[in-house]
């Protein structure tokens, strides 16, 4: 079945041809199959998707359970390590929803409950499918309007001798029958046998009006699914994301004509933005130029520069903007773009739909006397450019630009605030500018801009001490170029 990998809750009723055998339909309102690749937390979404539908009033202690001890619920039974009252099942409720919000230790605390629920309901409906009978079962998708019917019969090989078979199966007038076992091009198939293999239905609804189906199976047995009017008057439960912590990080290379260095971050930490700086030991003028600062993963960054024309010395160093995130809340993800190769390589990528951009990067992928870059910078507040160009002597390259794109993967409201804080230099043959993020916001990455020709990057990264981007360029090779530069910072606020 195409729809196996799916995240499912399976609300099962057993019917039976001539056999006795255990009504499965009380227990078994809400189970989750462990056998998707499916988080913990999505299985958690779906189990509150269901309570949510379930009444309160419903619920009780129920010491007739047929499981060991604990709060019953909807016919499961739930262990809250040694509670057993509505008050500290509805205190799992409230830290369930609110599971963006908690510690790591609070976190496992959820999820530890919330398996002892899988683990009884999974073994009782296990239990349920091996006694003899004909079984069917629904399965709702994440996509309320679309339901798996499944049919079984196991065989206890004394009391029917012959398998049952499906004779029809009929719905209301807002069903559209997708292909299945029971229907081909829309096409009944009829006396379908239930040879001890399951058979299964895809069912879409057209409205979300109630919705009824019909099954007859041989031996006189037929059998109704009610489906009520699907609710829209629950509002979604959204909290606030998680707030996150930004810890800078930095590495110096060896002193060299090429120098090169990768920051590779610490388990647990995603990059959120990067810079590099080139200085030289003496701390006088530099005459290496920068070539790349980017995102090499989402956990490292790496810069080079190099010498042009001149034989010169100079060290680099990077500095690097990161998130630590032991719970996997957050997804980083890298958006690159290359451009064609040419004498004046430029590209711009933006960021997918739904993340928030916290920084970019580029690489000039030269050769022989090489291009160097003139800009890295945020276009727009989900955009990143770069641009470079051959100097004094003629070289073709491409250039390969990075955005680093930011989302959630709770289901939960983002509270973060971006913002593009920017401060132009005064025309200068080796300008430099710096822009200063005001109070209450944190920089995550940064860039540069050269506004004109003929100068060169040299540096565009954090300036310690204090919550300031500083770049720098410079005319090169005799080449004479007064030019501004633009200095880019940006910042979040939560």
């Amino acid at each position: 079945m195409k729809n196996k990998n799916l995240l499912f809750v399976v609300a099962i009723i057993l019917s039976t041809v001539n056999l006795t055998a255990q009504d499965c339909s009380q227990i078994l309102r809400s189970i989750y199959d462990y056998r998707t690749e499916s988080t913990d937390y999505e299985k958690l979404l779906a189990f509150l998707n269901w309570q949510r539908n379930y009444s309160m009033n419903e619920a009780s202690s129920d010491s007739h359970s047929d499981y060991d001890g604990g709060f019953s619920y909807g016919g499961m039974t739930i262990d809250l390590e040694g509670a057993d009252d509505k008050n500290a099942y509805q205190k799992f409720i409230s830290d369930a929803e609110n599971y963006s919000s908690l510690n790591e230790s609070q976190r496992l605390k959820v999820i530890r409950t919330f398996k002892t629920i899988n683990s009884q309901v999974v073994k009782a409906w296990e239990n349920c499918m091996l006694s003899p009978g004909v079984k069917t079962w629904i399965v709702h998708t994440k996509d309320p309007n679309v339901i798996v019917l499944g049919a079984k019969y196991v065989s206890d090989g004394l009391k029917l001798k012959k398998a049952p078979e499906i004779r029809t199966i009929s719905f209301s007038s807002n069903v559209d029958r997708v292909d299945g076992d029971f229907y081909i091009g829309g096409k009944q198939r009829k006396n379908i046998k239930l040879d001890g293999s399951a058979r299964y239905q895809i069912i879409k609804r057209t409205s979300k009006e109630a919705m009824t189906v019909i099954i007859s199976a041989t031996g006189g047995n037929g059998l109704t699914y009610n489906f009520g009017k699907i609710r829209t008057d629950i509002p979604p439960r959204e909290v606030n994301c998680p707030k996150i912590k930004v810890e800078t990080f930095s590495k110096e290379s060896e002193v060299t004509n090429n120098p090169k260095v990768e920051l590779r971050l610490p388990p647990g930490y995603k990059i959120l933005g990067g810079g590099a700086e080139v200085t030289t030991p003496n701390k006088g003028l530099t005459e290496c130029l920068l070539t790349a600062s980017y995102p090499s993963s989402t956990t490292s960054w790496y810069a080079e520069a190099k010498d042009h024309g001149y034989s010169h010395n100079a060290k680099l160093t990077v500095v690097v903007f990161a998130v630590y995130d032991p719970n996997n809340d957050w997804e980083v993800k890298l958006f690159p773009k290359q451009s064609s190769t040419t004498k004046y390589p430029e590209a711009a990528v933006s960021v997918g739909e739904g993340y928030t951009m916290t920084g970019g990067g580029a690489i000039i992928h030269w050769s022989g006397d090489g291009s160097l870059l003139t800009s890295s910078y945020p276009l727009t507040d989900n955009t990143w450019k770069a641009r470079g160009k051959e100097h004094a002597m003629s070289s073709s390259s491409s250039l390969t630009v990075y955005a680093i794109g930011l989302k959630s993967r709770l289901r939960c409201k983002s509270t973060i605030q971006t913002r593009v804080f920017s401060q132009t230099s005064p025309k200068a043959k080796y300008p430099t500018a710096e822009v200063t993020v005001p109070d209450g916001w944190t920089i995550t990455g940064g860039g540069a801009l050269v506004n004109g020709d003929n100068n060169l990057l040299t540096a565009s990264c954090l300036a310690a001490p204090g919550n300031r981007w500083i770049s720098r360029s410079k005319e090169h090779h005799g080449i004479a170029s007064s030019v501004t530069l633009t200095s880019f910072a940006i910042a979040i606020k939560q």
